[in-house]
């Protein structure tokens, strides 16, 4: 086909996919020379005070006009930044030494002072009134072994006394001593007690005493004399009242064996 107007580009084909962008950059570039001739061509390329064309037809390009551009006059004011105020912390104390110090004397005790001497007189017991003149009385109890001509089997016995009966007329105060006792004339000159006797019953009765005694008397013969014959021991009950009056009473006579002297 003949070239009409010569408007058939006489570049050569490239079907190659590579580089697209360089294509069109030719093919704009060889139809600016085929329209424009050279030095239109250097004219086209040259820059111009516009930034594009208007169109393709050769219309005039629109001039730029300068406009005036609003400064701004707000100055931005700085915003406030909260920043946190440090909250109180505890700080440990400082732990305190204690420096030792020499301590000092303890000073002189105060002299003694004189302390009066008190005397105690020694309080009087008043005597009752009105007075106990009278002896009490004595009534024998009950005594085993049994008093008796007939020598004891052995040289030490118990002999056990229940029921004393001890009365004191009024006025009576009571007892203050009830006991049994021993002797062995002529061997000894004094007398053997036994233990205070027990208040088994009875005691004040309308402004007297009459009470019941219980008790023992154990028979401890000292030897150092020589008898020939058996020996007799005398068994007897005192009682003194709280007015110091005494009685005694005889309860009987044990006969012992001479064996038991010697």
């Amino acid at each position: 086909m003949a070239d009409q107007d010569g408007l058939f580009s006489r570049l050569n084909p490239n079907y190659s996919a590579d580089n697209l962008g360089e294509v069109f950059r030719t093919l704009r570039l060889t139809i600016l020379r085929e329209l424009g001739g050279g030095d239109s061509m250097e004219q086209l390329l040259r820059p111009v005070p516009t930034a594009t064309w208007r169109d393709f037809a050769g219309a005039a390009p629109y001039t730029a006009t300068p406009t005036a551009t609003a400064t701004s006059t707000n100055t931005p004011t700085p915003t406030l930044t909260y920043t946190p105020t440090p909250t109180n912390t505890a700080t440990p104390r400082p732990t305190r030494t204690r420096t030792p110090t020499d301590k000092p004397d303890d000073p002189p005790p105060p002299p003694p002072t004189k302390t009066p001497t008190i005397t105690v007189t020694p309080s009087i017991t008043p005597s009752p009134t009105p007075a106990d003149t009278v002896a009490p009385t004595i009534s024998s109890g009950i005594l085993n072994p049994a008093p008796g001509s007939t020598p004891l089997p052995e040289c030490n016995p118990t002999i056990t006394v229940l029921g004393l009966h001890v009365t004191d007329a009024k006025p009576s105060y009571g007892m203050q001593l009830v006991k049994l006792f021993y002797k062995i004339p002529p061997h000894t000159s004094g007398i053997v007690p036994s233990d205070p006797m027990t208040l088994v019953s009875g005691g004040a009765k309308d402004g007297g005493w009459d009470a019941l005694y219980d008790g023992l008397m154990p028979f401890v013969i000292e030897t150092g004399w020589a008898s020939s014959e058996d020996f007799t021991v005398e068994l007897s009950a005192r009682v003194i009242d709280m007015g110091g009056n005494t009685t005694d009473l005889p309860l009987g006579t044990y006969k012992m064996m001479k064996s038991c002297a010697d």
